[in-house]
């Protein structure tokens, strides 16, 4: 979904950080954003290769970053959260998750900030 969502930001010319809980995690979706899109290249990369690209991929604590969306998978709210115009949280169907992600809600409504959710459905044909 991550992966989905990067491609429709840079479809409408938008930058992402995608932020992540460990290096590890980075480098996974590094790899999937290069069979994400068979028809497209998603220019992308590491934010520890200091990368200018419009989709950058980091789990660092702090970031400077002008993306306007932060893609957040990792289980804690970052620090750097505000800096960012839309932060957008994927809801797992692991039940654990999906609890710690209800806790990012509340911590974002209880700021004042204001929170949609829209519910993505997956693409059956979809690989």
């Amino acid at each position: 979904m991550a992966c989905r969502l990067c491609d429709k930001a840079y479809q409408h010319q938008q930058e992402v950080y995608v932020h992540t809980e460990t290096p590890a995690h980075a480098e996974i979706i590094n790899d999937l954003l290069w069979t994400e899109n068979e028809e497209n290249f998603l220019p992308h990369g590491l934010i520890s290769e200091e990368t200018e690209a419009p989709i950058v991929i980091g789990y660092q604590q702090e970031v400077d970053s002008e993306a306007p969306i932060l893609i957040n998978l990792d289980l804690q709210v970052p620090l750097f959260f505000s800096q960012f115009h839309r932060v957008i949280e994927i809801v797992p169907r692991d039940d654990e998750q999906r609890r710690l992600v209800r806790e990012h809600y509340r911590f974002y409504k209880e700021r004042g900030y204001p929170v949609n959710t829209h519910e993505i459905k997956q693409n059956p044909f979809r690989k």
